[in-house]
């Protein structure tokens, strides 16, 4: 059976994200710590700590973790610590993002259903534009007013671009 790590290293990846496991950093000081998993893609990355416990999980692993990324650098918001067992109320409360791994599984897999969603709808839309705009281009062929094409030509690309800047703002309001 695959352990915690495995288990949210192959959920990352089947959302598309890029992955490395058991990445060695070193922080100014010279100490060495160990990140149980590394994800990252286009908009972001994130530092992950797996801890697999049967009872509650001691506030040191979360301070540790928390201890980590600081000695080196990575905000704090990057952080992501992932547990089976149960985490006590103070380590809810030291400003690393904590959750268990069946909720984690759960966002992530809701994560996904969402992107395919907005990919679908992107498709869509770029279908009907295309739908929109080739009566007119079948005009055009028929009887050419540049004009006339220049002008659809543009509004084709207005709508186009309406589009995808939605998307992006869509996007940036997501993320992290």
């Amino acid at each position: 059976m695959a352990n915690l790590e495995d288990k949210v290293a192959s959920i990352y990846r089947k959302a598309g994200y890029n992955v490395q496991r058991n990445v060695m950093l070193r922080d100014k000081e010279g100490n060495i710590s160990e990140i149980d998993v590394i994800s990252s893609n286009m908009l972001k990355k994130r530092y992950v700590e797996c801890k697999d416990y049967k009872g509650v999980i001691p506030l040191g692993e979360v301070a540790r973790f928390k201890e980590v990324l600081r000695q080196n650098k990575i905000p704090l918001r990057k952080g992501l610590f992932v547990y089976n067992g149960r985490i006590s109320k103070r380590g809810e409360k030291t400003g690393i993002n904590v959750i268990s791994y069946k909720n984690f599984k759960i966002q992530m897999e809701a994560g996904n259903m969402l992107k395919k969603i907005i990919y679908i709808s992107l498709i869509a839309g770029s279908l009907f534009i295309g739908a929109k705009y080739n009566k007119e281009v079948n005009e055009f062929v028929e009887n050419p007013d540049i004009s006339k094409i220049s002008e659809k030509m543009y509004d084709f690309g207005k709508d186009v671009y309406e589009i995808t800047k939605d998307y992006v703002h869509y996007v940036r309001e997501n993320r992290d």
